[in-house]
């Protein structure tokens, strides 16, 4: 049987050569001497199934250390609570004292793992005859025929601690006192589960050490830290972590891929303390030669005033640090709750320093992707976390009520499923259309929506094509604006619906298969009104309510004309066919008979993109030059291209131009299309039953381009 020795005194034992390890071990804390003293006998194969252990409870094992401090008991709590040291938290334990248990206790109650399962306490000096102390301790009459070594032998392989046995939760918690605040803790040890799920390794701070950033290894080190992991750390178990981390392979994958070539601004007052590491971790996948770049602020700017003392300059701060933000151009904000630490440790979650920046990026950027990182899992937390100003959270996994609900796996891959979608198309096209609304917000010389245009008329029943003219307001630019913003705020609100309910990332079925489809209805009911928005934005360009040039509200006409039976064809008022295609794609989905709406967020994209190019690029003659009438129609009509109907479907380099309005065979006839459009009271909507596409004439071709291009990034 092995025999450890942890004793600076010298004490000669009867019949026993212990092993001393003490003088190679140097530390100023008792923490990193026990982390040295595990390394060692790691190193040197000492850690086998039989083993005991001589603990001196008054040794001085760090330098300026006092008799009095009891760093032996110390180093007992440090071997029972020490994950990682195979069977040696069981081996037995002798500690041997100058003062009797009760004046131990009397002093130091939280000495009280002296009482429990596996520790045998001796006076001294009498315990230096150490087998007349134990026969004389324990009263067992079969041990006086026993030599030393089998007595030892015996009470180890009868008596050994259970620090994995629940009954041996009264000798940690009478020595445990919770923090005061959660996010110290949940910072530290979040990283920490973050890195063993990312590694895959098991107690890294014996396996690999250098793995761990220092304030991060400290801190598990601690006997504080191991107390609160071995009473509340607990989680539940989702099978073995080499099968999560086969699954967690996929998401980082894809999420280097969507991450390439994107910078990201990460405001976190503990990003020096391997969030920072982790993040680069795992959005390159070679952390050498990054493809996507994490920014985050100097130390400085992140020193806020206290907000309570010096609300004044506090303010100031915030908005200067959000200022630099949006300096950064990043395509994705993280951001921590509470960057003033423990400072706002019991701020309202609402006036966290976080929110109050999320709040200024958003006055200056409000359709950048913003990513909290909180360490609390309470509802308060939770349901601010979900407001407007952000648009996903993960919870930092903590201690105790504050813990991961899942593994850490679970944990780790969601955190990677949430920055590939913030990350992902429809965020990156929000971006860009963001791009194009600041683009006509700050234009200087006047959209073509903003002068008097002259609009073709139509061609049928022999008539020959007037200019129809469009008067704006003065103030058209403004009231274009209004309407925009809701409409892209809206298309934020519906890409956060699919986040916070259902289509789970790609790569992690099971991390989202938990999460529920939100009701169609409510979805359908921000669709709805994105498209209602769209269309009201048609009709203050051309002015709808008091002209009516579409001749929507007439009872021959469909948005701007009727359909002639005779040429299968539409006849139209005012030839804004880019227009007419919006208008019919909005009533397409909002005037469905079965009261669904059959719009997909590709819908919502197309239509929005389509939108930006219908108002940032010119296709039709503004205020023509005077001359011969006949000629300025003939210019208008061509420099406006024709809508014509057409059977069968478009090809494929079109797909943004598709509009679904026939039936499966590609034949519309002027009798089923009358009673669709009785049916609907003069607007176009279309039934399921009806598949067949417009097509468009070539003249199209700038604002194809363009909707492309917002599309896809290209």
């Amino acid at each position: 049987m092995h025999i450890e020795l942890l004793d600076d005194c010298g004490f000669h034992w009867e019949d026993v050569e212990p092993h001393d390890p003490l003088s190679t071990i140097k530390a100023d804390d008792l923490a990193s001497w026990f982390w040295l003293w595990a390394l060692e006998r790691r190193k040197a194969d000492a850690l086998g199934a039989d083993g005991l252990f001589l603990i001196h409870a008054h040794g001085r094992f760090t330098s300026g250390a006092h008799r009095q401090d009891l760093q032996g008991i110390e180093i007992l709590k440090h071997i029972r609570l020490t994950p990682g040291l195979e069977t040696v938290n069981t081996w037995h334990a002798i500690v041997y004292s100058f003062e009797p248990l009760e004046q131990i206790l009397s002093r130091k109650p939280g000495s009280l793992i002296l009482t429990s399962p596996g520790v045998t306490f001796l006076r001294l000096p009498a315990a230096l005859a150490l087998r007349n102390a134990l026969v004389h301790a324990y009263s067992q009459k079969k041990w006086n025929s026993l030599s030393l070594t089998e007595i030892l032998a015996d009470l180890g392989m009868n008596n050994p601690a259970a620090p994995g046995d629940r009954t041996f939760r009264p000798y940690v918690a009478s020595d445990y006192t919770p923090p005061d605040s959660a996010h110290q803790i949940s910072n530290w040890w979040g990283i920490y589960e973050m890195y063993l799920a990312f590694s895959g390794i098991e107690f890294p701070e014996y396996s690999r050490p250098e793995s761990l950033p220092e304030g991060v290894r400290n801190f598990v080190l601690r006997l504080d830290s191991k107390k609160a992991r071995w009473l509340e750390a607990s989680r539940v178990s989702s099978g073995a972590a080499e099968e999560r981390l086969a699954e967690f392979t996929p998401v980082r994958l894809e999420l280097t891929r969507t991450a390439a070539g994107k910078t990201i601004v990460y405001v976190d007052d503990e990003a020096d303390n391997g969030w920072l590491h982790l993040l680069n971790d795992l959005l390159n996948q070679n952390v050498a030669t990054p493809l996507c770049q994490t920014v985050v602020p100097y130390a400085e700017q992140l020193r806020l005033p206290d907000k309570t003392n010096d609300e004044k300059n506090y303010k100031l701060s915030v908005k200067e640090l959000a200022r630099w933000v949006n300096r950064q151009r990043p395509a994705l904000l993280i951001l921590d709750l509470r960057l003033l630490g423990a400072r706002e440790a019991y701020q309202d979650p609402h006036e966290a320093s976080g929110m109050d920046l999320a709040r200024e990026v958003r006055r200056r950027n409000p359709y950048l992707p913003i990513l909290l990182f909180t360490a609390s899992n309470k509802a308060e937390t939770l349901l601010i976390s979900r407001s407007l100003d952000v648009d996903d959270y993960w919870m930092k996994p903590g201690l105790g009520e504050h813990r991961g609900l899942r593994s850490r796996e679970d944990d780790l891959i969601a955190l990677a499923a949430k920055l590939d979608a913030l990350l992902g198309e429809d965020y990156s096209w929000l971006q860009r259309v963001a791009g194009e609304l600041r683009a006509i917000e700050k234009r200087r010389d006047a959209h073509w929506w903003e002068q008097t245009v002259q609009w073709p008329g139509p061609e049928y029943q022999g008539a020959s094509p007037t200019l129809d003219t469009q008067h704006p307001d003065k103030d058209i630019r403004k009231q274009v604006l209004s309407l925009l913003h809701p409409i892209l705020y809206t298309t934020r609100i519906i890409f956060r619906l699919n986040e916070m309910f259902g289509q789970p990332a790609r790569g992690a079925a099971k991390v989202g298969s938990s999460r529920y489809i939100p009701p169609e209805s409510l979805v359908k009911t921000f669709r709805d009104a994105l498209f209602n928005q769209v269309g009201q934005l048609i009709e203050l360009v051309h002015d709808l309510s008091r002209d009516d040039p579409f001749g929507c509200r007439t009872s021959n006409g469909i948005l701007g004309g009727y359909f002639d039976g005779a040429k299968a064809s539409f006849v139209f008022r005012r030839r804004d066919w880019w227009a007419f295609r919006l208008f019919a794609f909005r009533n397409q989905h909002t005037h469905r008979s079965d009261g669904g709406s059959s719009a997909t967020d590709n819908d919502v994209k197309t239509a929005i993109s389509d939108l930006f190019a219908w108002l940032t690029i010119a296709r039709i003659q503004v205020q023509p030059l005077p001359g011969d009438p006949a000629k300025e129609i003939a210019n208008a009509m061509a420099a406006t291209p024709k809508l014509i109907w057409r059977k069968g479907r478009l090809p494929e380099v079109y797909p943004v131009l598709r509009l679904d309005v026939g039936d499966p065979t590609g034949v519309i006839t002027a009798k089923n299309s009358e009673v669709e459009l009785a049916r609907c009271g003069n607007e176009l909507a279309v039934d399921s039953r009806f598949r067949d596409q417009f097509a468009m004439r070539p003249e199209f071709g700038p604002l194809v381009e363009k909707s492309w291009a917002l599309l896809r990034g290209s």
